[in-house]
């Protein structure tokens, strides 16, 4: 269904040659004739810096051009710098050129980019024209639509709204539509929020508890109640209990402090430390992570106490288990590391940094209880699994990893969304701990929204806490790393 994420097979380079060569200009010579050369270019790279370029030099009149690239180009450069830079254009009538040479077109694939793209620019001129794409033939473009809905927030696109994220063709797009209506319609949107937080789809239940929070906490945080507890045995994380567990500690009510004690006790530890971490920022008091000590404190203080408006203090999990000092609170976790050519650079200690990597990763991995399943992802110019599902951390299978780990080399360029996608393929996976030296540069997605987005649109289903340890020199690639962690649940660090 995600046609905006993927690329149309009938457009490679010469079809596109061809579209760019009769594509009009509105204002006929605006574009130069060396940069229109470029925008044909066969190089890649010519092709990414003219589509810029072109925004720069001729605002809207470009746009047909710069969103046919950004949509259908086969090279993940062009297409992004294309996107970034409609994204970004400051001109303010690109919106109406994107809606005009976008919406429009045949192809469903441009459609979707348009919307990501409108969606990006949250200009509420383009109101009307996202509310018509909620009715279009295509899912994956209802799909973008939907995710556009909440920040271009069209004026008469509630009712269908409502209708998608009732009866919409699968989870994503059903819980994509609450948190439009939540965002766009706020107050308005409660009542179907309230009617869907008890869906039998666990991602739309997710998605409406969520909202909901944030337009009554009292109500939401009963709501969060029900659901720590009647997942207080579970023995798989669904994205009902992940959601809930994180809702727990932004509401800060009292009601949701018994459940979190019972979930002290819970099979998984994530569960177990997310519980810890929310009753720590919940109460403010110095009580280690004892099921015990936390059960006393709740007989003799807990039905009185008053969680206080904001918390005192930020409180990381506590695990024994640690990856470059960040803690993997996690039996049931996957290793995303980074092995392109930066790794090959020598790091503060004047070691390798994939020399370093490998020794934190046998450092992890040997530390994890023999009850704990995992497995290892690297990532250069592609991903590659060690093991394709969740292994026991017996002696025998950590040694194994290790051993594959030693045998890769750093190369290539640095495709992190594959090695997210590839991470999210596993099955019962709670956590995923990321490793990187830099910024994406190959792959599907390298602007750092876009894989942001799609990670988020992945984790509609999944509830995946993605840890990050950002070994980038860079401000932007340590900042979309900390965002990444953030928007999951996860925790960040850079040594």
């Amino acid at each position: 269904m995600d046609v905006g994420s993927g690329r149309c097979g009938r457009f490679g380079i010469v079809a596109i040659v061809a579209a760019l060569c009769v594509m009009p200009f509105a204002n006929g010579g605006d574009l130069s004739a060396a940069l229109k050369k470029d925008l044909k270019s066969n190089d890649d790279d010519v092709r990414a810096d003219a589509a810029k370029a072109a925004l720069e030099q001729a605002g809207a009149d470009a746009v047909a051009v710069v969103l046919r690239l950004a949509a259908t180009d086969e090279h993940t450069r062009v297409r992004d710098v294309a996107f970034t830079a409609l994204a970004r254009a400051k001109d303010a009538t690109v919106t109406a050129a994107v809606v005009t040479h976008g919406m429009a077109a045949k192809e469903a694939i441009v459609r979707a980019t348009a919307c990501e793209v409108l969606r990006e620019r949250g200009d509420a001129g383009a109101g009307d024209a996202i509310a018509q794409a909620l009715d279009d033939r295509d899912e994956g473009v209802v799909l973008a639509a939907v995710e556009a809905a909440g920040f271009v927030k069209p004026a008469q696109a509630r009712p269908r709204l409502e209708a998608i994220a009732r009866e919409g063709s699968d989870s994503i797009l059903r819980a994509a539509a609450l948190e439009a209506l939540s965002r766009a319609y706020r107050a308005d949107a409660v009542p179907v929020l309230v009617e869907l937080v008890q869906d039998s789809d666990a991602a739309v239940a997710a998605e409406a508890l969520h909202s909901l929070g944030f337009n009554d906490r009292e109500l939401a945080a009963r709501h969060v109640a029900r659901v720590l507890t009647e997942h207080a045995s579970t023995e798989r994380i669904d994205v009902r209990l992940a959601s809930a567990l994180r809702d727990a500690r932004r509401l800060r009510q009292s009601a949701v402090l018994e459940p979190l004690v019972r979930l002290l006790e819970h099979p998984r530890e994530r569960v177990r430390s997310a519980a810890f971490v929310a009753l720590s920022e919940l109460t403010g008091l110095e009580i280690p992570p004892d099921p015990k000590a936390w059960g006393e404190w709740w007989t003799h203080y807990g039905a009185t106490f008053d969680v206080q408006a904001k918390a005192s203090k930020s409180v990381e999990p506590r695990s024994s288990v640690k990856f470059y000092g960040l803690p993997v609170a996690s039996d049931r976790v996957v290793f995303v590391l980074d092995l392109s050519g930066s790794m090959r650079e020598l790091d503060r200690s004047g070691k390798p940094r994939l020399d370093t990597a490998r020794a934190a990763f046998a450092a992890a991995v040997e530390a994890l209880p023999p009850s704990a399943r995992f497995s290892v992802v690297v990532f250069g110019d592609a991903a590659t699994a060690w093991s394709k599902e969740l292994v026991p951390a017996s002696p025998a299978k950590v040694e194994d990893a290790i051993k594959f780990l030693a045998r890769q080399q750093a190369r290539g360029k640095t495709n992190l969304f594959d090695g997210l996608r590839v991470a999210y393929g596993f099955d019962d996976v709670d956590t995923v701990v990321v490793l990187s030296d830099g910024a994406p540069s190959t792959g599907e997605f390298q602007y750092f929204q876009r894989i942001r987005h799609h990670v988020g649109r992945m984790n509609r289903t999944r509830g995946i806490a993605v840890s990050t340890v950002a070994l980038a020199e860079k401000d932007d690639a340590r900042a979309f790393l900390r965002e990444l962690s953030e928007a999951t649940g996860g925790v960040f660090t850079t040594p």
